[in-house]
């Protein structure tokens, strides 16, 4: 019986700071303002619209080419998935938030590019 009241207790304290944890997430994402317009070096620009579930998105490369579709928070990856495509062309990226006006960027194609957040 003893066992049993520790097992529900570990579970309780795991599950609670679980919660803990994804909503000081939530709250730093909604206080970074996710959505919006952000540039790095050499022209590279992403400009995420919608709100914190997602949205539409638009790059514009530093060769010019520009790329749009739907973009998406799973965890602690961002989502982009371009319009026209599969769910193999979906890139899968790890989100890192550097305080209020710069995020990072670590991926296959994307290794840690940093962004500033443009206006």
């Amino acid at each position: 019986m003893r066992f049993l009241l520790l097992l529900a207790l570990i579970g309780a304290v795991f599950w609670a700071l679980r919660r803990s944890l994804g909503e000081q997430r939530q709250a730093r994402l909604a206080q970074l303002g996710l959505p919006g317009r952000w540039r790095r070096d050499g022209g590279h620009e992403l400009v995420l619209e919608g709100g914190l579930a997602g949205g539409p998105y638009r790059e514009r490369r530093p060769d010019g080419t520009t790329v749009t579709g739907q973009w998406r928070l799973k965890g602690e990856n961002l989502l982009l998935c371009p319009e026209g495509g599969t769910k193999a062309s979906e890139e899968t990226l790890e989100l890192r938030v550097f305080g209020s006006d710069r995020l990072g960027l670590h991926g296959k194609t994307r290794k840690n590019h940093l962004y500033d957040r443009v206006g």
